[in-house]
This record gives C-alpha cells, structure tokens and sequence, in this order.
C-alpha cells in the first residue's frame, strides 16, 4: 500500500500535473453526504418492507486523464455507509465535460460501472461473507468554487443480486436470491489536483 501511494504522489509532482490546467493527469478525493435505499423483490408478505432508505456519509475519488482543457475520462469511486451493515462501493469508468477551460466552470459526468455491497463484518473461523454484486449507471453535476476544488451532486442507480448468504456446517451457504435496486444521491465537496 505504502508503495502504491508512493508512486500516485510521484505522478502527481510531475511538471503536467500541478500546473492548473486540467489538460493532463488527474486525481481526485471528495467527501460528504448520501440518501440511499435499496428497493427489495423479496418481500413474502405485507409486513416486509418493500424499500429501505438511510442518510450516511459517502467517499470519492477518481483517477483519469484529460485530453484538452475540457474533456476527461477517469477511472471513478464512490463509496455509501450502510447501516449495521458496511458500505456500497461502486467503481465506473467516466466521461466528465467541462463548459469552460477556466476555473469556476460547471461540469457534468456519468459512466457506467459495478456495485458491490460488503457487510464488514469479521466473523470468528470464517472468511467474510461474499459480498452481494451487480451494475450500475451514475450521473452528476459539478460546480468548482475555487481552482481545485469543487461542490458535485451525482446519482447512482442500479441493481445487485443479493445471494442472502448464511452459516450451514461451518461455511457460508447461498440462500434465497433476490434483486434488490440500489440508488443513492450525493452531495460532495471534492479536491482534483490538475
């Protein structure tokens, strides 16, 4: 790990990457807040609940290039706390479009990518449980305040299989699978060193 953030510090010093122009390598950090809720298939009578919906922190980051002062495409990461129960990651490839090469510029994006939901939990004798999979679609807007930083609302939308795994004879055991539709929508200050 020590050695992989050595090497992204030692991209980002080069003479391109510092020199406030977004042409060039680009790498990205944000935080802030996420309203996210799954709607589930699986409910067997009237008293399941249909949808479940939390407020939590969120993480992103991205990693990309951008061919002119305008355009970019990045390798994108978001990450949604579930509660008592981990976090939603989802993990895309990026178009983002810039309406001006000047800074206090708005931006839009989206892409395509996978989600992957993990409880985070360790459990005595055992491997974590697998984590639930599928795909999904996000779509945002970016306003920078300053040069360098930035206010971005997205959204993520998409759907994972949930195996429902449980312990059987001391191994985990796929259950019942489900659907279940994720979205989540966001709202990010974020820091993008150009």
């Amino acid at each position: 790990m020590k050695i992989l953030l050595s090497l992204i510090l030692l991209a980002t010093s080069s003479l391109f990457a510092w020199d406030g122009q977004r042409k060039g390598f680009l790498l990205g950090i944000g935080a802030g807040a996420a309203s996210a809720g799954y709607g589930l298939d699986d409910a067997e009578d009237d008293l399941d609940p249909k949808t479940v919906q939390w407020l939590s922190a969120m993480t992103a980051s991205r990693i990309g290039y951008a061919w002119t002062n305008s355009s970019a495409i990045e390798l994108y990461s978001n990450s949604v706390g579930v509660p008592g129960a981990g976090y939603v990651g989802y993990s895309a490839i990026n178009y983002q479009w810039w309406n001006s090469p000047e800074v206090n510029a708005n931006s839009w994006f989206g892409g395509v990518g996978l989600l992957s939901e993990s409880n985070g939990i360790s459990y005595k004798d055992f491997d974590p449980k697998p984590a639930d999979m599928g795909f999904g679609l996000n779509i945002g807007y970016g306003r920078e305040i300053a040069s360098h930083a930035s206010v971005e609302l997205n959204m993520i939308m998409g759907a994972m299989t949930d195996e429902h795994y449980r312990v059987s004879n001391d191994e985990w055991e796929k259950g019942k699978e489900s659907s279940n539709v994720f979205v989540a929508l966001s709202v990010s200050m974020n820091l993008t060193g150009y």
